[in-house]
């Protein structure tokens, strides 16, 4: 029985409780990060990818957007727990928050993972500082957006994993981590 302005306030303040809670997550877990004694457990990433995407939701909120799942190969990763959870968390909240409308595929293929939206795209002057951390500061979209990037690179880089990306200005991007050498390849008829 909220009015439509007293929902929109509940859902601010749902967004926000959960990134502070995936941020202390987050960096809980890059404290962490170089210790070598952290258990590591294979996951399969499709059951995965569904739970992040129902936990990162509340971003897209009433937007007209289709959220695939493409799942061509069954992919599995090995990593202590909590890892892929961030890593994943990253790319489809920004995913979510910048694509208006149209659609965001997730592809799980052999080795890799893509997310590929058909959002505002990227800004050139932003791409050269992309995956550089803002130092923590939010006084903008891109500075969230170049911390949760710079956290998700140093994830692929301490455990041998990459990260690529292809953007379009207007017309979205794809964030692709492949988690075996040599499968960095972008699949571009994501991006039209």
């Amino acid at each position: 029985d909220l009015s439509a302005v007293e929902q929109e306030r509940l859902q601010r303040i749902q967004r926000a409780a959960g990134e502070m809670s995936e941020l202390i997550e987050t960096f809980l877990i890059l404290a962490q990060i170089n210790n070598d004694s952290l258990e590591v457990t294979r996951y399969e990433m499709a059951p995965l990818v569904r739970k992040v995407i129902d936990q990162q939701r509340v971003w897209l909120g009433d937007k007209p957007v289709d959220v695939i799942v493409d799942e061509q190969e069954p992919l599995f990763v090995s990593a202590p727990s909590g890892i892929l959870s961030v890593l994943v968390a990253n790319l489809v909240r920004n995913a979510f928050r910048y694509t208006e409308r149209g659609r965001v595929v997730l592809t799980l293929s052999a080795g890799r993972l893509a997310v590929a939206d058909t959002g505002v795209g990227i800004d050139p002057e932003i791409k050269a500082q992309l995956f550089k951390g803002s130092s923590a500061r939010f006084s903008n979209h891109s500075d969230r957006v170049r911390l949760g990037l710079s956290i998700v690179q140093r994830i692929c880089e301490r455990y041998g994993w990459t990260i690529s990306y292809e953007s379009a200005k207007g017309r979205g991007s794809q964030f692709t981590v492949s988690f075996e050498p040599h499968t960095t390849d972008v699949d571009q008829s994501l991006l039209r």
